[in-house]
């Protein structure tokens, strides 16, 4: 019965041998040399191919005769392939392949960190095989570069294209890596050298210069002023298809996230007045109550070392008091707290999570950003332990890759259930202060504006400077902290939405089911791995 599962996860994995620099399967290392160009239509007809493949024999085991005697646990993951495959499917319909590249999802500029074998770099350098299967991978890389320019100019001729704006960043970071030599590796075996350079120079350094130009002259002259999907071809559609993906539900159009996302908005405010009221500030604005905040000598870290070590006794204080009273499922690694490496502290969020891999070698690690220590404040650090630690996206994570469930699962990359969790377990805290109370309600009302923003403007038409004064008016971000956020919402259609409604669809079924055991409910929400949220209210439903 599992044959299916095991097979497409193989295929999966011959098809993106990339995604073994996250599983570090051994079996699958031989595929290390191996670049993909996944923009090119031979390869997406090699993907699309695949997925009709798998779509025939799982329909035609879910109309055999015999399929009534299946195991639930096996009509369970059918659902979950079922669902992966046609979501995927669906997908060929909209060109998104003419928008290749934008500054988030910059695969020039992550290849080049790849490369380097510094901190970000998934790719492991261990061995002279290693080095030299990078340069057979990095043959093929001025092919994806070359296919980049290709497949923009079809979106140029179609009129899917990116903003003016990301254009120009994306330009900006894929220059500022080529100017800093972000791909020099300086640990190359001496008798590799000479061979390695010169890989680089023909197939990184001078296609990526090619890029460049395209970008600057015909790419950003045919650019487009506005922000929003609504204003490219079927883009209605295709941010349609985006809420879908990062919802994992088929209930939900952009109105009714809007209006989710205003509701919740409004409510936490109010939560927000009562611990501002409560302070004394009565009769002043929360824009008031926050600067107080910032201001308190006690809220501030002495250092980076008086940093590292809150959050260190932090993530003992929640493995303490809170997750015995919530869980028993147990884990065999916890997570490792490191600093974000200086070269990526620009760049990089506040804080986030890398997970460990299936083996237990590579633990997960909570990074937490070091470059602005007097600007980070005590009151976030509960709620950012419980989102990114436990029980978050380290716990979550790890009890799906120590578990056995099939390996199609464990591969998925359902962000809602994800980010849902994590939101969602912040909620977990014990909160003694309510100082660090009001930081997880900044948090989430961070959250509840992104649903706000997003579908404003893709479906709703919203300026760049209308998104901006909504943020202003409920959070007390930096003009900087949200021009980056703004960037972000415009580029990555969609993935913003999936955190507050995540963390909403699983208190709905806490609600729902509050009759049940806590730890009971938590283990049904945890058991079945990464999985789509309308699979998980079925699942609910049925058990």
């Amino acid at each position: 019965m599992n044959k299916i599962y095991d097979d497409f996860f193989h295929d999966s994995m011959i098809l993106n041998p990339d995604w073994n620099l996250y599983f570090q399967i051994p079996k699958y290392k031989k595929y290390q040399k191996v670049f993909k160009n996944y923009i090119s239509p031979k390869e997406i007809k090699k993907q699309k191919d695949f997925y009709k493949k798998y779509k025939k024999l799982l329909d035609k085991r879910i109309k055999s005769k015999s399929y009534k005697n299946y195991p639930d646990k096996i009509k369970l993951y059918d659902k979950i392939l079922n669902y992966e495959i046609n979501t995927s499917l669906e997908g060929f319909k909209y060109n998104f392949e003419y928008m290749p590249l934008d500054q988030m999802e910059n695969s020039i500029v992550s290849y080049m960190i790849e490369a380097s074998g510094e901190a970000g770099s998934l790719y492991q350098f261990e061995t002279v095989g290693d080095y030299k299967d990078y340069i057979i991978r990095t043959t093929q890389f001025s092919d994806f570069c070359n296919q980049c320019i290709k497949n923009m100019k079809k979106g140029i001729k179609k009129g899917i294209v990116l903003p003016r704006k990301i254009t120009i960043k994306l330009t900006s970071d894929i220059e500022d890596a080529l100017n800093s030599n972000t791909h020099y590796n300086k640990k190359v075996p001496p008798k590799l050298r000479k061979e390695w350079d010169k890989t680089m120079e023909k197939h990184i350094v001078k296609p990526v210069k090619k890029l460049i130009t395209f970008l600057k002259g015909d790419y950003l002259k045919a650019s487009r002023k506005t922000i929003g999907l609504y204003d490219v071809p079927n883009g209605d559609k295709m941010y349609d298809y985006a809420i879908k993906v990062n919802t994992t539900l088929d209930n939900l159009s952009a109105k009714d996230i809007h209006e989710i996302g205003k509701k919740e908005v409004s409510r936490i405010e109010k939560e927000m007045n009562k611990i501002k009221n409560k302070h004394g500030f009565k009769n002043k604005s929360l824009k008031q109550f926050n600067e107080y905040l910032n201001k308190l000598p006690e809220q501030h870290f002495k250092n980076k070392k008086d940093l590292m070590n809150t959050y260190k006794d932090m993530q003992k204080y929640i493995w303490k008091n809170v997750m015995p009273q919530n869980f028993d499922i147990p884990i065999k690694y916890d997570y490792l707290i490191k600093p974000v490496p200086k070269s990526m502290e620009l760049s990089a969020a506040q804080a986030y999570y890398e997970a460990g891999d299936l083996s237990g070698k590579r633990k997960g690690i909570f990074y937490i950003n070091q470059r602005d220590v007097p600007g980070m404040l005590r009151m976030d650090v509960e709620s950012l332990s419980l989102h990114e630690g436990n029980p978050g996206h380290h716990y979550q994570t790890t009890i799906t890759n120590e578990s056995d469930i099939p390996m199609f699962i464990k591969m998925g990359n359902y962000v809602a259930y994800i980010e849902g969790w994590a939101l969602y377990s912040e909620n977990l805290g014990v909160y003694e202060d309510d100082i660090s109370y009001y930081g997880k309600l900044s948090s989430e009302m961070f959250r509840s504006v992104r649903l706000v923003v997003d579908t404003g403007i893709h479906r709703f038409k919203w300026s760049y400077d209308k998104c901006k004064k909504y943020f202003k008016k409920y959070t007390p971000m930096s003009d900087i902290d949200i021009d980056a956020e703004l960037d972000r919402y415009i580029s990555l259609l969609g993935q913003a939405l999936s955190y507050k409604i995540g963390e909403l669809t699983i208190l709905k079924l806490k609600h729902k089911y509050k009759n049940m055991n806590i730890k009971k409910f938590h283990r049904k929400v945890l058991e079945n791995g990464n999985i789509p949220l309308k699979i998980l209210e079925e699942y609910f439903k049925k058990y």
